[in-house]
């Protein structure tokens, strides 16, 4: 399944964090109904202003100015919320095969160049530091 639902204001952390914490609620609900795992074939976030919002929306809908701090935050909430036995997979919507994509001026779906790749090293790899944020990764 996809997760895209609107999480609510830039700067309602909490709220984001109910948001997500509801969702993995429903999918460990899910899974024992099925009696089946669940995996996460996308989820992801513009690194742009207001993207928690609605956050599937694209660039070509909307411009806006960058943020990619918030995109790591809600990239941390949502690797925490979907770290649960229901959930046997996650995939992060997006990465290029050009090594050049993404940047810290870049407002699309990819975390490369960006403080949620760092986000995702650490949450994978265990190799956590902090970025050029001040972001820290989970």
């Amino acid at each position: 399944m996809t997760l895209y639902p609107p999480l609510g204001a830039d700067d309602d952390r909490d709220g984001d964090a109910a948001q997500c914490a509801a969702v993995g609620e429903r999918l460990d609900a899910l899974a024992a109904q099925t009696g089946k795992s669940i995996v996460i074939g996308e989820v992801g976030l513009r690194s742009a202003e207001n993207a928690a919002a609605k956050p599937w929306e694209s660039a070509e809908e909307r411009t806006s100015a960058p943020d990619p701090a918030l995109q790591a935050t809600v990239i941390s909430d949502w690797l925490s919320t979907l770290d649960r036995p229901a959930i046997s997979g996650v995939l992060i919507w997006r990465w290029f095969t050009d090594p050049d994509a993404g940047g810290s001026t870049d407002t699309d779906f990819t975390v490369q160049g960006k403080p949620a790749e760092h986000v995702l090293m650490c949450a994978w790899t265990q190799e956590c530091k902090e970025d050029h944020v001040g972001v820290r990764s989970p």
